[in-house]
């Protein structure tokens, strides 16, 4: 698995996703996708189906993940990140 951060790049890791996301253990960090996890100090925006990050990376929002994801912004953020 890779994980990509803003500060050290690309990490490679032996371990599964869902054992990651558990270890870190923070409500700033949603799954987006059963794919993605992402950070949401890092998010620019939610558009349409995607999750756009501050790089301009754009990541997919899966359907049944879209209500977590938006509950998750307004709890941290406000609505300003939800377009």
């Amino acid at each position: 698995m890779q994980i990509i951060t803003s500060n050290q790049g690309v990490i490679k890791d032996n371990r599964g996703i869902k054992e990651l996301f558990d270890i870190l253990n923070d409500p700033r960090f949603i799954f987006v996708d059963r794919s993605y996890f992402v950070n949401l100090d890092y998010a620019k925006e939610l558009c349409g189906n995607s999750i756009i990050m501050l790089n301009g990376e754009a990541l997919p929002v899966s359907r049944p993940m879209m209500p977590k994801v938006k509950e998750a912004i307004l709890s941290l953020w406000g609505d300003g990140l939800v377009k």
